[in-house]
């Protein structure tokens, strides 16, 4: 789940940049990005967005751990 969020957010990132490079033409059909940015939101969709996996998520952390606790750490330096 992590994963697919962290894709979702940086198609998203990517595609906003792009678009905002290319202007309007990146979604017409004169120019391939639309191909692209269509697919990517479309992939996003499927399964879950990254919004709602993200919120899925962090329910999952603060259900598993109670509130008195700190939160595991995904990564260990030991």
């Amino acid at each position: 789940m992590a994963a697919k969020a962290a894709a979702g957010r940086a198609h998203r990132t990517v595609a906003d940049a792009t678009l905002q490079v290319c202007g309007a033409i990146g979604l017409t059909a004169e120019h391939p990005l639309h191909r692209y940015v269509s697919r990517g939101f479309q992939l996003d969709a499927l399964c879950g967005s990254a919004e709602q996996l993200e919120a899925r998520l962090a329910e999952y952390l603060f259900e598993k751990h109670p509130t008195d606790q700190a939160l595991p750490a995904i990564v260990s330096w030991t």
